[in-house]
This record gives C-alpha cells, structure tokens and sequence, in this order.
C-alpha cells in the first residue's frame, strides 16, 4: 500500500516526490535527509502537481509496464528536469530504450537506474545527495540517439547497467535474454559483441567519475565494482588498450565516448 501522506514534514524542507509502483515502496525510501521530505504519489495527476511546486527539488519516476509514460507525464517530466534532478526508473525493453534516449538528448539533470537492478535507497541517495555528482547516463545517452533499432534496447541498458562491472549472464538476464541470444544479436547488428560493450561502458562511467569528483584509482576502482586496483586496470588495458591514469591523462570522458560512438556505429 502507498502512504497516505507525505512521511516527513519539516517547515522550509525540500520535497521528493516519487511515482513508483507499489511493490517498490520500501521502508529505505523513508531514510532522507532531515530536511527531505517524501511525497509518494499514486495518480500521475498527484506526481504533475507535485512536481509543479517549487519546494519540490527532486524526483524519481517509474517507468514500466505497470506505469506507463502518458503525454502529460512527459512533459511534466522535461519541464521539472529542466530545474532539478531527475531519475527515472525502468526496464531494459524497446519502449523504455526509446523513451530514455529522448530524455537524454533533453535534459543534463538526469539520472537512471535499472528496476531488479539498482537499489531504490542507492537511487533516493543519487538525488538528495549533494556530495554525489550527477552521473555519466545522460552524457553517453545522448550520444547514442542514432544506434541501431534492432539492439538500441542493449546498448541503452548497457548505459545504465555499466555504472559498475556486471557479467554477462547477469547483463542478459536484466535484457530479457539468454548470453548466446544477445551475443547473435549483436552479432547480426555487425556491432561489437556485449563484453566489448560492457567494457567500454565501464571504463566511460569510471572516467566520468574520476572527472568529475577528482578521487582517486583505488576509490574509482571501489566505485566501479572492482576488488582493487590491480584488477581496475587491468580491465582498461584490455578494453581501452592503456591504464585509467593514462586514459584520463591523454583522452578524457569525452575523446574516449567519441572514439565509443564511432566503434560502436562502425563496427
């Protein structure tokens, strides 16, 4: 069952509006910031005027089959991810992988996550956190408006997934799909096969990271899902052909999802 009413009211506090499905309401989401306060909604109209009020500071949204993206909840959400931060929170499908690629080529407050996957405190933490930077989806989604069709909903979910290293069973369960299944398609697309996809992805995302927070290899490595640092570069080396330090020295986040754009359409 939903809250009938917002968990926590403070005077002056910043709102969070959220529209998930019932299922996913779990007592982690209560756990904000004392000057957080929740409003879950159950109706898109509730999840629209909240996100009109301009106490309301971040948002996570659903969206699946359960929770469809009507016309007016899109729009709601391009104008309220225009002002604040944003997460959406969805499936690897073909509708999704439309819908997020036309938000990403919109918006730079946007974050995602993957539903099965991401855990929804991580997700509540993302958007009331000021210590977190915004992370890369959005950067490399919107690079990757013109993938193929036939495996845009891979390479989308690739994005989103790769925030850390993930296996490739767990990679094609999370696309509805068994590893040879995704290996022939992406094989029939004439693209780089998943692991190389993955790879790239990871190593995209940690450079982000490391951009943006100027943190060190041995946390970048923690971060990205890795039992050290040895292991972090090796993983560089056999995806971008050099070490982390060494790829953010010469290439950067953004020479580095050039060159990823151009493998992944020529390949």
């Amino acid at each position: 069952m939903f809250p009938s009413s917002p968990v926590r009211v403070h005077l002056g506090s910043s709102r969070l509006a959220i529209r998930l499905s019932a299922a996913a309401i779990v007592e982690d989401v209560l756990r904000l910031p004392s000057h957080w306060r929740v409003v879950v909604c159950q109706t898109d109209q509730a999840f629209i005027e909240a996100t009109s009020n301009w106490d309301t500071r971040g948002a996570i949204c659903e969206i699946s089959p359960a929770l469809p993206l009507s016309p007016n909840l899109q729009t709601t959400l391009l104008h309220f991810g225009r002002r604040a931060p944003l997460l959406i929170r969805t499936d690897v499908r073909p509708q999704s992988a439309r819908d997020l690629l036309m938000f990403a080529s919109e918006l730079t407050n946007l974050c995602i996550s993957l539903i099965g996957y991401d855990g929804l405190s991580r997700d509540v933490e993302r958007i009331t956190s000021s210590q977190l930077p915004i992370g890369a989806e959005q950067a490399i989604l919107a690079r990757m408006v013109n993938v193929r069709s036939d495996i845009r909903q891979y390479v989308v979910g690739g994005v989103v997934a790769a925030r850390r290293k993930i296996e490739m069973p767990e990679f094609a369960a999370l696309c509805r799909c068994s590893v040879r299944t995704l290996e022939s398609r992406m094989r029939a697309a004439n693209t780089i096969p998943p692991h190389s996809l993955i790879g790239w992805l990871v190593c995209l995302h940690a450079l982000w990271w490391l951009e943006q927070t100027g943190g060190s290899i041995k946390t970048a490595a923690s971060t990205a899902g890795f039992a050290d640092a040895a292991a972090f570069s090796n993983y560089f080396l056999r995806h971008l052909g050099e070490r982390p330090s060494m790829a953010l020295e010469r290439q950067g986040f953004w020479r580095t999802l050039d060159t990823f754009a151009k493998l992944l359409s020529s390949a």
